[in-house]
């Protein structure tokens, strides 16, 4: 026989306690970590779920959806470099994320048509060469098509935004 086996058991022995309690460590530290990522992650929906609840006078529609990116840039970056998280709580993350920035999508597109349609219906004709009622020689003086479309005495105010 070669060598001393008694003391290589030993040495086995001491080197596999050593691994296991690095393995411990090292499962220790990847909790850790996921805990921290999904922790990190729930701050990131918190926050976009309370931008998206704002009542729409409170909200700054600018900088909340410069925030509501912010937020998606933030959540892209997590994704890239902490650790990764179990699929089924960062799809529920997501898609509660998701649901914010869409209802604020939403809110804002219902605010700014709002104000379209308020600034649309506030607007007269302020007179001069388009008004209703005259034919402004601009459109007689189209090309062959369009006055062969539209004739010398078609009611061209009836093409007009502003017309009744």
């Amino acid at each position: 026989m070669v060598g001393d086996v008694a003391a290589l058991r030993t040495r086995f022995a001491e080197v596999e306690k050593e691994a296991l309690e690095t393995r411990e460590r090292i499962q220790a530290e990847r909790d850790a970590a996921r805990a921290e990522a999904l922790a990190a992650r729930e701050e990131i929906v918190v926050k976009a779920e309370a931008i998206a609840a704002k009542p729409e006078s409170q909200v700054h529609w600018k900088n909340d959806t410069a925030e509501l990116r912010a937020l998606l840039d933030t959540w892209k970056e997590a994704q890239r470099s902490n650790a990764r998280i179990a699929k089924d709580a960062e799809r529920e993350l997501w898609k509660r994320f998701t649901a914010a920035r869409s209802g604020f999508e939403k809110a804002r597109k219902h605010h700014f048509a709002q104000a379209r349609q308020g600034q649309r219906s506030g607007r007269r004709p302020q007179g001069g060469p388009c008004r209703p009622g005259r034919t402004p020689r601009r459109v007689l003086r189209l090309g062959p098509h369009g006055a062969r479309l539209q004739g010398p005495h078609g009611r061209v105010e009836d093409r007009w935004p502003w017309s009744p």
